[in-house]
């Protein structure tokens, strides 16, 4: 009887699982901007929104595969093997990803929090009424944070190349700091309401 190399297999199992989740992460910077939380058993979960409100679901299964024939496997050098792992990590990638937008837009429709182009250009006014919709944190100096704009490649593209342009238009300047002034007093209410309950 052979020897089975329960250890060393365990072992090249874990590494490569870090490897495929590394992966992931690359293709998913999204998931690094949000609280995570792990489940361990259970097919519901719940949670609490920023806005006090409770929000109920059932964890999702996400998966992707791949096969590899065992009589390859002697033939395949690490380049391969990566190569293999990267395809599925850009399906399971992919898949969450879908997921997580279509569970925002859910969201954000509910809240009332959606800001809807109709079709028309990204522009200057579209960005300060999401900015109307949203509340924004503030550091100890009373600066503002301001949130990640999640786009795809072309309108970041697009809102780099007019973003210093925008930011000269008095107009554009003066209506972003009054949206600022009504976020920080906003703000404050909320942080003194925590202060009081601490």
């Amino acid at each position: 009887m052979f020897p089975d190399f329960r250890k060393f297999k365990d072992d090249i199992h874990e590494k490569f699982m870090d490897k495929f989740q590394s992966y992931v992460n690359a293709k998913m910077p999204l998931m690094e901007l949000g609280q995570h939380h792990i489940i361990h058993e259970g097919e519901h979960y719940y949670y609490h929104t920023l806005d006090g409100r409770q929000k109920d679901g059932t964890p999702r299964e996400h998966d992707s595969g791949f096969e590899i024939s065992r009589d390859r496997v002697p033939e395949m050098g690490l380049t391969e093997i990566q190569d293999v792992l990267e395809k599925a990590a850009a399906e399971m990638a992919t898949n969450m990803s879908k997921h997580l937008f279509s569970v925002l837009d859910e969201d954000i429709q509910s809240t009332g929090n959606m800001v809807d182009a109709n079709g028309k250009q990204f522009s200057p006014q579209l960005l300060l009424d999401a900015f109307e919709k949203i509340d924004l944190e503030f550091d100890e100096n009373g600066e503002p944070h301001y949130p990640q704009l999640i786009v795809g490649p072309d309108l970041a593209d697009y809102i780099k190349l007019n973003m210093k342009e925008w930011e000269k238009n008095e107009e554009f300047t003066k209506r972003l700091s009054e949206i600022i002034l009504i976020k920080k007093e906003e703000w404050y209410d909320r942080e003194s309401d925590r202060a009081l309950v601490d």
